[in-house]
């Protein structure tokens, strides 16, 4: 990566070179750009549709490259078992687990990608890598009709869409959720939540990795802060910078007050739902595919039995995740991994991995049903019985669920989502990602005081990682 430094405004100002040219020549040079970008345009548009490599067999079953499946009893497993039982072998789908963490998913894709590995035919993959996949060539575009399109709910649909083409269908959406315990006092603001966190402590993922930089990103969009606009960073407005370092300072005083479950510099998902679980703390932030293994949980009963986990969207604005479906670009199974892809778009199974894992469905129909007439994973009907594992009713445990459980779980994971904020689109994400941590970390840490964080400084940087480039002095302040 390049090495930048200074600092700039807001935005990509025209340089001095340009703001000096007489009229008649910028007119020039901007043809002779124009020319060079519809060229870049269609080396790009040729690499994300790419033709599959010869090497890579045609007559084999499909691959199916996933994070660790974290939902209660691992139904989506099952949903490839009842795919498989329904296709021939040239169709049948192998999964393949990746490591558990995020960003080593996308390190190990990335890799094989890199490669023109044969390894994967269809992935998924977090909403905030779609960007860098389809303009790196890594997966190719999904041609969805309009009544196809029609089905999907708009922001999810929407992570999937870069420069005027769709390369991924979404799997399942996110927004963080507040988890709390029933006998405990609803938190239904910011400063709410403080307060009860600093009596009863709150769960958090403050750690270096990808939901450290979800948590922060929420933290400051709850305050009312905007880090972007699209892909231009607007962080270093008057107003967003004052929003933004009150949420840092929120979340400093939180950790130095013993008001986070701890230790919460380091905590991800799994530390997290065992401090809550365990009682360690009375809220908890996190993602909709914890709600069944909590709602199982006997630590959330009461004396008499009775559930006492609530499910709310988290005061303010949370931040949009989810996993897409995309096809990798070194495929030669093209039509077979779309029809798989759209399978598991698809109703039926959309309503399986939201009743029975607790998935946040991507279809406006799922939401209809669970407003109007819910249902239980038991009262599905079960068309064929996943292989090995035996069908719902039979020996396989199921969490004890009831239908207006599912209808108020449904109602939040929807608000939440309509109301969350999306991580900037960019092909650099992931250096995006790093450079933020790095800086809002310190400040939460202790490392950097907030008055030292240079909001211009940190903005520049924001905006060269965007680029793929890095500041060659410390991104955060202003070197002594």
């Amino acid at each position: 990566m390049t090495a930048v430094h200074g600092k700039g405004g807001r935005g990509r100002k025209a340089p001095r070179w340009w703001r000096s040219q007489s009229r008649a020549r910028r007119v020039v040079w901007a043809m002779l750009m124009s020319v060079s970008l519809v060229a870049a345009m269609i080396t790009v548009g040729t690499r994300g549709a790419a033709a599959p490599g010869p090497k890579c067999p045609k007559d084999s079953g499909l691959t199916f490259a996933t994070g660790d499946d974290v939902s209660k009893g691992s139904f989506r497993r099952d949903m490839v078992a009842i795919w498989n039982g329904r296709n021939p072998p040239g169709k049948q789908v192998t999964v393949m687990e990746l490591p558990e963490h995020t960003d080593d998913v996308r390190a190990a894709m990335v890799s094989k990608a890199q490669a023109g590995s044969c390894a994967f035919d269809i992935l998924a993959i977090d909403v905030a890598w779609v960007t860098e996949f389809a303009r790196h060539g890594y997966v190719r575009e999904i041609r969805l009709r309009p009544e196809e399109r029609a089905l999907f709910l708009g922001k999810p649909l929407g992570t999937g869409f870069v420069d005027g083409r769709q390369y991924a269908v979404p799997f399942y959406t996110d927004a963080q959720l507040l988890f709390s315990r029933s006998d405990l006092p609803p938190a239904r603001t910011p400063a709410e939540l403080t307060s009860l966190a600093s009596r009863h402590k709150l769960a958090a993922q403050l750690g270096d990795y990808e939901g450290g930089t979800v948590n922060i990103l929420q933290a400051m969009s709850a305050h009312g802060a905007k880090i972007n606009d699209g892909d231009e960073i607007v962080l270093d407005e008057p107003g967003n910078a004052r929003l933004a370092l009150e949420a840092l300072h929120r979340l400093r005083q939180m950790l130095r007050n013993n008001a986070l479950a701890g230790p919460a510099e380091d905590m991800d998902e799994e530390a997290s739902l065992m401090a809550f679980e365990n009682r360690a703390a009375g809220y908890m932030l996190s993602w909709p595919s914890f709600f069944h293994r909590l709602a199982a949980s006997p630590s959330m009963l009461d004396e008499d039995g009775d559930p006492m986990l609530r499910v709310t969207p988290v005061p303010g604005a949370g931040v949009l995740g989810g996993s897409d479906l995309a096809i990798s670009s070194t495929s030669a199974k093209y039509a077979e991994a779309r029809e798989f892809i759209m399978f598991l778009a698809g109703a039926e199974i959309q309503e399986r991995l939201f009743a029975c894992s607790g998935y946040a469905p991507v279809l406006k129909s799922v939401y209809d049903v669970y407003r109007t007439a819910p249902r239980t994973c038991e009262d599905l009907p079960w068309l064929e019985k996943p292989s090995p594992t035996p069908a719902a009713g039979d020996d396989i445990e199921l969490p004890d669920i009831t239908a207006g459980q599912l209808s108020r779980f449904a109602a939040a994971i929807r608000s939440a989502v309509e109301a969350a904020v999306a991580r900037p689109p960019a092909t650099h994400y992931a250096t995006f990602s790093e450079v933020f941590r790095d800086c809002t970390r310190r400040v939460i840490v202790n490392e950097l005081a907030p008055e030292e964080l240079d909001f211009g400084r940190f903005a520049d940087a924001l905006r060269a990682a965007l680029d793929g480039r890095r500041y060659d002095e410390d991104p955060c302040r202003v070197p002594q």
